[in-house]
C-alpha cells in the first residue's frame, strides 16, 4: 500500500506540474510492443522511436503539430480515434495503429485528397519524392468513383474571368494594366493586347481571383492546384522564418494557401529562403527548376533553354553570335553543405560525407571541370576579414554584417534598407567562383568567357535569386557569372536519371579539379551556422598578431551550436571583438530589427561583426536540401559531418590556402585591391518600395 501511495502521488505531481512532464517516464504498449517513452511525448513520437509506422501528411518534426490531415488516427481504447501527432502519451497505456476502422478512415481521407489532386505525377517536380503519392500507393488508392476531379478554388467550368474581378492588390503589385483593352483571365491565364506585365512571369488565377500557379519568383514556384492544405508551408514561414508570407484564405472548396493580399510571391517580402518548399509534402511549392536546362547543356544541346529573367540571348553569353557557336565548356561548383546532404537522397545516413563520390558523379554526368566552392569560401574570408579590420580601424559602419546568405540580403533590401551600408560588399563564394571562372580560369585555358557555362550546386533556393541579380554582373558583361543553380534535390534527380545507373554509395572517390580545387577546413565550415564567423576569426587572429607569434587557437566553440542567437566577446590579440551568430529567419528578423532601430535612433548596436543565415543551422538547413520529415536530430548530424571535414584537413585557415595565395600573386595583387573589388565585390540597393 505504501508503494502504491507513493506512485500515486508521483503520478499526480507529474500532471500538476507541466514543466516536469519530461521527467515522468512511461511505458506504452503500441501494437503489442512495449515502448519506453515520457509522458510529454506524443504517441507519434513514441511510435517512431520504436520504428513503428504511423502515416502522416501534415506532421513535420520541426513544426508544431496540428492534426490537420487526420492521417495519423490511432486507437487508445476510447470511443473515438485520436490523432497520434497531437495526443500526448500521458496516461495512455495501449495504442493500436491499425485496424479495420483505422484503415477505412485513412483510405477515405486519401480518397478525398486524391479526388482534389491533379493527375500529373509523370511531370510533377515532386515525382518520386511525394509523400501523398507514397501513401496512395501504400493504401492502394486509385481513382475515386464517387467524386470527379475538382481543381482548387473552382468548379472546373470557369472559362473566362474578367480582369476586373481579380483582387486589385494582386493586379497592381505585378504591374498588370488593362486600360481600354480586352484583358481577361481565360481558363486561368492572363491575356490581352493591352496587358502590360512589367517583366512579371505568368500568374494563373482561378475563378475566385486566387493565385493557383505563380512563377514570378526566380527561386520558388507555387503550383497550388496540387496543395493538400497540410499547412506545413504556412507554419514553416511563420514558426521557422518569422516572415508570415503565406496564409490560408477562403473556405470550403475555394480554400487555398496564398501570399498576402493575393499578390504574386515576387512582389511580397518573401526572401526566397525556400523553407516552404523544403517542408511541402507534394509538388505544390518547389524550387524554380534548372535541371532541365543543365541536362540539355550536358547533352551539348544547341537549343539550350535560356533563363526566364533573361531579355534575350543565351545564358552567360558575353560575346558575338560567332563566339556562341563554339563548343561550350561546362564548369560545376559544389557548396560545402552539399557533400554532407546529397547522400540522404540515396539512403545514406544524414551527415555522411560524400565528397569523393559527389565529384565522381559530376564527372559521370559530363561536366568538364568540377571545382570546390570551399576554395572561394577561403577567398571570401580573405576579402571579408580585410574589410572587417578596415572598418574596426576607422570605427565606421559597424557592425559589419556578413553577405554570404542571399535570403538575408533580400530581407535587408526589402525590409531594413538602413542596414545596407553595414553589409559586407564581399560577394558570396558562389558568385566569386563564377566571376573567377569566367575571367582568370578562361584566360588560363585560353578560351573566351562566352564559351563557359557555370553551374553551381547549392543547398539553397535563394541562390537562384542571387545568381540572376544585376548587381552580381561584372561591369561590361551582359550575362550572369553563374548561369544555372541546382539545389541538392535537383542534383539528386540528375544523378538518378543518368543511364547507365549511377550507384552513388558505391562510386569511387575522385578529387576536385585543381586550379580551384584546394580548400581549407575554414572553407568547409561555411556550411554550418557560425562557420563564416569562425573562419574569419581564425584568419583575423593571425594577421593581427606579431610576426614572432603564431596563434595556436583554431576552434571558437563560443560561436558554434544550434542556438538561434549566439553572442560572444572574442579576444583578438588584445582587441575585444563583439560578435554575434544568428540563424533562422525568425532570429535574423529580431536582431535586424533591433540593430536597424539602434542605427535609426543614433545608438551604436552592441556588435562589431555579425554572421546572419536565413535558414536554421545555416546552409545545412537550406531550403534546397533533400526533404526529411522524419529525422528529429537532422541538423545536428549534418553539422557533425561538416566539422569532421574541418578536423581532417591539414590546413584549417583560409589565408594558408596555396591556390588562394597564388591567385592573389598572379591576378589580384592583395585583398581589397582594385582588381579584387572588380571581381570579388558587389553592391546592394533598397527594394523597400517594391514590396508592400
Amino acid at each position: 500500500m505504501l508503494k502504491l501511495g507513493i506512485a500515486t502521488r508521483v503520478f499526480a505531481k507529474c500532471w500538476q506540474l507541466p514543466s516536469r512532464l519530461s521527467s515522468c517516464a512511461r511505458t506504452v504498449t503500441i501494437n503489442g510492443k512495449k515502448v519506453e517513452t515520457t509522458s510529454d511525448a506524443t504517441i507519434l513520437e513514441a511510435a517512431r522511436s520504436a520504428e513503428i509506422e504511423i502515416p502522416t501528411l501534415c506532421y513535420h518534426p520541426r513544426l508544431t503539430p496540428t492534426g490537420t490531415c487526420r492521417m495519423c488516427l490511432v486507437s487508445t481504447g476510447g470511443k473515438k480515434l485520436v490523432p497520434a501527432c497531437t495526443t500526448k502519451v500521458g496516461d495512455v497505456t495501449e495504442v493500436h495503429t491499425h485496424s479495420t476502422e483505422i484503415d477505412k478512415e485513412t483510405r477515405t481521407v486519401l480518397q478525398l485528397l486524391r479526388a482534389r489532386h491533379p493527375v500529373v505525377c509523370a511531370t510533377c517536380p515532386a515525382q518520386g519524392d511525394c509523400e501523398l503519392q507514397t501513401l496512395l500507393s501504400t493504401y492502394d488508392v486509385d481513382d475515386v468513383p464517387f467524386m470527379p476531379y475538382i481543381p482548387r478554388g473552382g468548379d472546373g467550368h470557369d472559362d473566362t474571368v474578367e480582369l476586373d474581378t481579380v483582387p486589385k492588390p494582386a493586379v497592381a503589385s505585378c504591374g498588370l494594366l488593362a486600360q481600354g483593352g480586352t484583358a481577361h483571365l481565360e481558363r486561368g491565364s492572363i491575356h490581352g493586347d493591352d496587358l502590360q506585365t512589367g517583366g512579371c512571369q505568368p500568374i494563373r488565377f482561378n475563378k475566385d481571383g486566387l493565385i493557383v500557379k505563380d512563377t514570378s519568383s526566380p527561386a520558388i514556384v507555387l503550383d497550388l492546384d496540387k496543395c493538400v492544405l497540410c499547412t506545413r508551408c504556412v507554419r514553416a514561414c511563420h514558426e521557422l522564418q518569422g516572415m508570415d508570407i503565406l496564409g490560408v484564405v477562403s473556405r470550403g472548396t475555394s480554400e487555398l494557401v496564398q501570399p498576402p493580399m493575393g499578390q504574386p510571391i515576387a512582389s511580397s517580402k518573401c526572401i526566397s529562403c525556400g523553407a516552404c518548399s523544403a517542408v511541402c509534402p507534394v509538388g505544390a511549392i518547389t524550387e524554380v527548376p534548372h535541371h532541365h536546362q543543365v541536362a540539355a547543356l550536358l547533352r551539348r544541346d544547341t537549343t539550350e533553354v535560356r533563363m526566364p529573367w533573361e531579355d534575350s540571348g543565351q545564358i552567360g553569353h558575353e560575346g558575338g553570335d560567332e563566339q556562341a557557336q563554339e563548343p561550350l565548356i561546362t564548369v560545376v561548383q559544389a557548396a560545402p553543405a552539399v557533400r554532407v546532404t546529397i547522400g540522404e537522397a540515396f539512403d545514406l545516413e544524414p551527415g555522411q560525407v560524400s565528397t569523393g563520390q559527389l565529384v565522381t558523379a559530376l564527372k559521370s554526368l559530363g561536366f568538364d571541370y568540377v571545382f570546390d566552392t570551399n576554395f572561394t569560401a577561403d577567398l571570401t574570408i580573405m576579402e571579408e576579414a580585410t574589410e572587417l579590420l578596415g572598418r574596426l580601424k576607422t570605427g565606421k559602419r559597424l557592425p559589419l554584417f556578413t553577405s554570404c546568405c542571399p535570403g538575408w540580403i533580400n530581407l535587408v533590401e526589402k525590409t531594413y534598407p538602413n542596414l545596407i551600408p553595414h553589409l559586407s560588399t564581399t560577394r558570396s563564394p558562389q558568385q566569386m567562383l563564377g566571376s573567377v571562372a569566367k575571367t582568370v580560369f578562361a584566360k588560363r585555358i585560353g578560351v573566351d568567357a562566352s564559351r563557359i557555362r557555370v553551374v553551381s550546386l547549392m543547398p539553397c533556393t535563394a541562390k537562384k535569386d542571387e545568381a540572376q541579380r544585376k548587381e552580381q554582373r561584372r561591369e561590361g558583361t551582359s550575362g550572369p557569372d553563374v548561369d544555372y543553380v541546382l539545389t541538392t534535390r535537383e542534383l539528386a534527380k540528375l544523378i538518378k536519371q543518368h543511364r547507365p545507373k549511377l550507384h552513388f554509395h558505391n562510386l569511387p572517390e575522385t578529387p576536385f579539379d585543381s586550379v580551384f580545387g584546394e580548400s581549407t577546413g575554414a572553407g568547409a565550415i561555411f556550411g554550418v551556422t557560425g562557420g563564416v564567423m569562425e573562419a574569419a576569426l581564425r584568419t583575423a587572429i593571425v594577421v593581427t598578431s606579431k610576426e614572432s607569434e603564431t596563434p595556436k587557437r583554431l576552434e571558437f566553440h563560443e560561436v558554434r551550436g544550434l542556438h538561434g542567437v549566439k553572442e560572444a566577446t572574442v579576444d583578438v590579440n588584445g582587441m575585444s571583438l563583439r560578435v554575434a551568430v544568428v540563424h533562422g529567419g525568425r532570429n535574423i528578423v529580431e536582431v535586424a530589427k533591433r540593430c536597424a532601430e539602434d542605427i535609426e535612433q543614433g545608438r551604436t548596436p552592441p556588435y562589431d561583426f555579425v554572421e546572419m543565415m536565413a535558414c536554421e543551422g545555416g546552409c545545412i538547413g537550406g531550403g534546397g536540401n533533400p526533404k526529411d520529415a522524419f529525422t528529429k536530430d537532422l541538423l545536428e548530424r549534418r553539422a557533425k559531418g561538416i566539422y569532421s571535414i574541418d578536423e581532417q584537413k591539414a590546413v584549417r585557415r583560409s589565408h594558408e590556402n596555396k591556390e588562394v595565395q597564388q591567385l592573389y600573386q598572379e591576378e589580384l595583387d592583395h585583398p581589397a585591391s582594385k582588381q579584387a573589388h572588380a571581381l570579388l565585390h558587389t553592391r546592394y540597393s533598397s527594394k523597400a518600395d517594391e514590396s508592400p
